[in-house]
């Protein structure tokens, strides 16, 4: 049996294991004034609850905060500018949806580490590791599922002569 054959039929995410018996959607809120697509952005808490609300209410499986934008040429926000961006709707969002399963955009181990700690069950890393030697250490023990992500360079510099 090749890599090819086997069959993925289930995924952990925090103490519950979802079923992958049929695609599984993702919310994607941007809580970034400056994300590649428009209608993803939520400058406020109350917006992200409401954008939240209509991707559950739409069928979504997860959702997925990201508080850096990663559109290409785009500059990074320090940690402190992330954190000042997601905590806030990763406090409430459980009080306001509790079955939501949380996914957290993110390439920082601390970022990933706090998210944990508020409920987050996903950590999606554009940087496929590479930007925080730390991140996968905190996935682990956290025991997050966990994306990783392809990507030429930074987001600042992943459209300058990209080859494939």
């Amino acid at each position: 049996m090749g890599f090819k054959d086997i069959r993925f039929s289930s995924l952990r995410l925090g103490s519950e294991l979802i079923e992958l018996d049929r695609c599984k959607v993702m919310g994607i809120v941007n809580l970034t004034p400056d994300s590649f697509f428009g209608k993803s952005r939520a400058q406020s808490t109350q917006a992200a609850l409401e954008l939240v609300g209509r991707q559950l209410e739409e069928g979504a499986d997860l959702v997925d905060l990201g508080a850096v934008s990663s559109r290409p040429g785009s500059s990074a926000v320090d940690e402190a500018e992330e954190w000042a961006r997601l905590e806030p709707v990763l406090r409430e969002l459980p009080k306001v949806f509790p079955e939501a399963r949380i996914s957290v955009d993110t390439f920082r181990a601390g970022i990933a580490e706090r998210s944990a700690d508020l409920g987050a069950v996903m950590i999606n890393d554009i940087s496929a590791g590479r930007f925080d030697d730390g991140l996968w250490d905190v996935v682990a023990q956290k025991k997050l599922a966990y994306v990783l992500m392809h990507m030429q360079g930074t987001p600042e510099t992943m459209q300058n002569q990209p080859s494939y």
